[in-house]
């Protein structure tokens, strides 16, 4: 995941995760690697609203930059799940922060 823009805007993304059915499995905890330069949330959602209980989930990753220093970051979120196959889940983002530009006028 990529997060480049100016230390003024608004720079967020979204990763969405969607189990398979045949693999269902639940997010139980997110931590940062660093923490310094993103903020995340985790939220969740049924497929179906019908049975919401037994349904798949599908989770979605809220990252927000909150740095506000030009200059390049890492950082990765660990999702930890309790899935014997997968049991832990990893979002590298990669943050590029660009000096704030003000426009000149040119007569």
């Amino acid at each position: 995941m990529r997060i480049e823009g100016s230390a003024n805007e608004n720079l967020n993304r979204v990763v969405t995760i969607t189990p398979l059915e045949k693999y269902n499995f639940k997010i139980l905890s997110t931590t940062l690697s660093n923490g310094d330069n993103i903020k995340v949330e985790l939220k969740t959602r049924a497929i179906d609203d019908k049975d919401a209980e037994t349904q798949p989930v599908t989770y979605e990753v809220h990252i927000q930059n909150i740095r506000q220093t030009p200059g390049r970051y890492y950082e990765s979120i660990h999702l930890r799940t309790d899935s014997k196959f997968s049991p832990d889940i990893t979002i590298r983002v990669f943050g590029f922060i660009r000096q704030e530009t003000t426009k000149q006028k040119t007569n």
